[in-house]
């Protein structure tokens, strides 16, 4: 802002450096007891007026605006992580899940739902394991319950017609 008005800004009053911080000598410490507000230094009247109005966007922005949503606190946040050498540059990285950029793969909208991949060798439903089977008896492992491994999404029906077709023609016990 110094740079676009051409005028000097500081920021002084309760609250303008932050707890911990702050000096211990007593411009300093008097400076603490006023309340926060701007001071603008130029060799014009018009500087003057343009850091003013420059100033007076920023409180507009920082009133109205959520902090989450506020541009100028995220872009002042970036720099201050780039010049703390912290900076993570996620948005330009293409998420792992979609490949679109701007958003990381644990954040993606178009994330699939893990558990609705998953099979049960069981009983052939969508959604759980074969250890958490509501069909599986109990004690016994799905691997040794006796089943062959065919018998899934309806596997026993189909057995059932084929005995009766084999039946049918004679070839069946």
């Amino acid at each position: 802002m110094e740079g676009d008005s051409g005028a000097k800004i500081a920021i002084r009053g309760k609250g303008s450096v932050k707890e911990g911080k702050g000096r211990s000598d007593a411009a300093h410490s008097s400076n603490q007891e006023e309340d926060l507000h701007c001071l603008i230094m130029a060799d014009t009247e018009e500087k003057i007026n343009k850091a003013k109005q420059l100033i007076h966007n920023v409180i507009e922005t920082a009133a109205s605006i959520p902090e989450g949503q506020n541009e100028l606190k995220r872009n002042q946040l970036r720099e201050l992580a780039a010049l703390n050498g912290t900076l993570r540059d996620d948005e330009n990285q293409a998420c792992q899940n979609c490949g679109k950029i701007g958003h990381r793969k644990y954040d993606c909208p178009e994330r699939q739902n893990y558990t609705a991949s998953i099979i049960c060798r069981v009983c052939g439903n969508a959604g759980h394991m074969a250890r958490d089977c509501p069909d599986r008896q109990r004690g016994a492992s799905w691997r040794n319950d006796g089943r062959p491994a065919g018998r899934i999404n309806g596997g026993d029906a189909v057995d059932r017609e084929m005995e009766q077709l084999m039946q049918e023609l004679g070839g069946g016990s």
